[in-house]
């Protein structure tokens, strides 16, 4: 019933290298294999804003989170359009879809913060943390229980689906370049963005890492570390 938040690679195109090598072709040259020059042109075109040859390098997820934070993914996507169009966003529609829908359970609660400015204060008690989740868990049980009735009654999936919480998880699929992604991440993994978005956030980045590790942390050094 409750699902952990996912960003799993589906696939991926080029390396570090294409990445200097994009850059290189400005004077025809091409390499095969990657040394320090390529690390330091890298590191070059970053620190100068040379943005385009981290856009010939793409990954694909399939990624699953709750509602809200899908949705400030979403709007972190959209403030790219303008400035990176190798952005796709293709997400599951219970218009169509009438499979059991999963929800998320966070690892911890936390209180109201005392600055209206900021999302949350600290955790809760541990006692106090078990009486919400145990509220959360009744929630989602019972508004699965009307969907699936609604269901029953032959009203219309994109209808009935008006029942499920905030907690109901969404998947999609997500399709970008390097470029894109890091931009993402250093708004979503941001000490003021929701804990919850910043997990998300570093599953992202550790794909990046992972895969581009050259490339991303020659995007990241104006900002730190993450």
């Amino acid at each position: 019933m409750f699902e952990l938040m996912k960003c799993d690679l589906i696939d991926k195109m080029g390396d570090d290298l294409r990445v200097a090598n994009a850059a290189r072709v400005s004077f025809a040259k091409w390499k095969e294999e990657m040394d320090s020059r390529d690390e330091s042109l890298i590191d070059f075109l970053a620190r100068h804003k040379h943005e385009s040859p981290f856009m010939h390098v793409m990954m694909s997820y399939r990624c699953t989170a709750p509602i809200p934070i899908a949705r400030q993914l979403w709007k972190s996507h959209i403030g790219l359009a303008s400035q990176d169009d190798n952005v796709a966003w293709n997400e599951e529609s219970r218009r169509y879809i009438t499979n059991e829908p999963t929800f998320f359970m966070p690892t911890e609660w936390r209180g109201k913060p005392e600055n209206k400015k900021q999302g949350s204060g600290g955790a809760l008690n541990s006692s106090l943390s078990a009486i919400v989740a145990a509220n959360l868990e009744f929630v989602c049980n019972d508004a699965l229980e009307r969907y699936q009735l609604l269901l029953h009654w032959g009203v219309a999936p994109e209808q009935a689906r008006l029942i499920l919480p905030q907690a109901a998880m969404t998947s999609w699929i997500w399709t970008g370049s390097l470029m894109a992604f890091v931009r993402i991440c250093r708004l979503r993994v941001d000490s003021e963005a929701q804990a919850e978005a910043q997990q998300f956030g570093k599953l992202l980045m550790g794909h990046c890492t992972e895969h581009f590790p050259i490339s991303t942390l020659a995007l990241l050094k104006p900002i730190g570390e993450l």
